[in-house]
């Protein structure tokens, strides 16, 4: 099961998920379907969550206080796995569950750390995808999402659960925990 940090960022950046917004070259991205941003939901329930910007030849994960967390060079990270996870949301102010995908990025570092980054803005996947071959960083694609996901195509729930099949990506996430 995916634990995930809602608080404490720092301490737990290493052993759990991190929500994350996402900014590529300064363009900031936003959930589909006009759903209410993880990132609206999570501060309505005080929860704290990354942000994570790509720029040029760097990434910078900084915490909800916009200080740095961890600052990487391309030659620092191994590789990146892609992912994608269905998540059941149920916190305020929703009236009622959301369902949504959430974008999955787990950097793994030359230092043998990995940071796992979730993010609902799934608009951000293309940007993100090309900024990592740019900097010639190895992709791990389980999925094949680069060839059977666009953000802006229908993405049924069933051909996720074709794909994720029998990987950890089969899972539910859910908020809160039970």
């Amino acid at each position: 099961m995916t634990q995930i940090a809602l608080n404490d960022l720092k301490d737990q950046m290493y052993t759990k998920s991190l929500f994350t917004t996402i900014k590529v070259c300064s363009r900031s991205f936003y959930p589909l379907k006009r759903q209410t941003p993880l990132r609206t939901i999570l501060a309505h329930n005080s929860f704290a969550m990354t942000q994570l910007h790509f720029e040029t030849n760097t990434v910078t994960l900084f915490d909800q206080n916009r200080a740095v967390l961890q600052h990487l060079k391309p030659p620092q990270i191994k590789d990146v796995q892609l992912g994608l996870f269905y998540a059941n949301i149920a916190l305020k102010p929703l009236h009622f569950a959301s369902k949504r995908y959430l974008f999955s990025l787990i950097f793994t570092l030359t230092s043998g750390q990995q940071l796992h980054l979730l993010s609902d803005e799934l608009t951000a996947f293309p940007f993100v995808i090309t900024w990592l071959k740019e900097n010639q960083i190895a992709l791990i694609d389980q999925l094949e999402l680069q060839k059977n996901y666009h953000p802006y195509r229908t993405f049924s729930f069933s051909q996720f659960l074709l794909l994720s099949q029998g990987t950890k990506y089969a899972q539910m996430i859910t908020l809160p925990e039970n």
